[in-house]
C-alpha cells in the first residue's frame, strides 16, 4: 500500500509524467546556477544522543546547477542531475511548503523523536523549515507533504530518465 501511496503522490506532481508538478502558490523562481551554493539542504538530528553521534552530515544536499550529494555517515553518493530535473526538484521543493521558514511541531507528545531542518535557498535568501518527528506515518497538511518531499529526494537517481526522476521501490 506504501508503494501505491507514494506512485499515486508522483503521478500528482506530474513527476512520472513528465508534466509540471503542481503549484501552490506563486511559480517557483530559477534555482541558483553556483555550482559551489547550496540550493536545498536537508538534516537530520536525532534526540537523546551524544555530542558525537549529533555530528552528522546533511542527508541530502543539492547546488546550483544540479549536483547532488547524499546519505548519511556511513555512505555518501554523488551525482549531478540534469538541469530539467534539477529545476524540477527544485521546484518540487517550493510546492512543498519549504520557500517559506516556519517550524513544524509534531501533533502528538514525542520523548526520543527526530528534528528534520530543511534549508531552501529562494529569492536570494534561505529559507528553514524544521520538523519534529517527521514521517511517523500519521501525517497531515503541511507535515505530510514536506515527509512526501523528503522521501521522494531520498531515492532520487540520476540514471532515470527527465520522467522517471525518483525511483519507486
Amino acid at each position: 500500500m506504501r508503494r501505491a501511496g507514494l506512485l499515486a503522490v508522483l503521478l500528482s506532481l506530474g513527476l512520472l509524467t513528465g508534466s509540471a508538478p503542481l503549484v501552490i502558490g506563486p511559480p517557483a523562481p530559477e534555482p541558483p546556477s553556483d555550482p559551489a551554493a547550496p540550493a536545498l539542504r536537508l538534516t537530520l538530528l536525532r534526540s537523546m544522543v551524544g555530542p558525537v553521534e549529533q555530528a552528522v552530515p546533511p542527508r541530502f544536499t543539492l547546488y546550483g546547477g544540479g549536483r547532488v550529494v547524499a546519505g548519511d555517515a556511513t555512505r555518501t553518493r554523488v551525482f549531478t542531475l540534469s538541469p530539467d530535473q534539477y529545476r524540477r526538484v527544485y521546484r518540487l521543493a517550493h510546492s512543498a511548503g519549504l520557500a517559506r521558514s516556519r517550524h513544524l511541531p509534531e501533533p502528538g507528545m514525542t520523548t526520543d523523536g527526530t528534528l528534520l531542518i530543511a534549508d531552501l535557498w529562494s529569492g536570494g535568501r534561505p529559507h528553514t523549515t524544521t520538523a519534529v518527528s517527521l514521517g511517523r506515518g500519521t501525517e497531515t497538511g503541511q507535515r505530510r507533504r514536506l515527509a512526501e518531499f523528503c522521501t521522494a529526494v531520498q531515492r532520487l537517481r540520476p540514471d532515470l530518465p527527465l520522467g522517471l526522476a525518483f525511483e519507486l521501490r
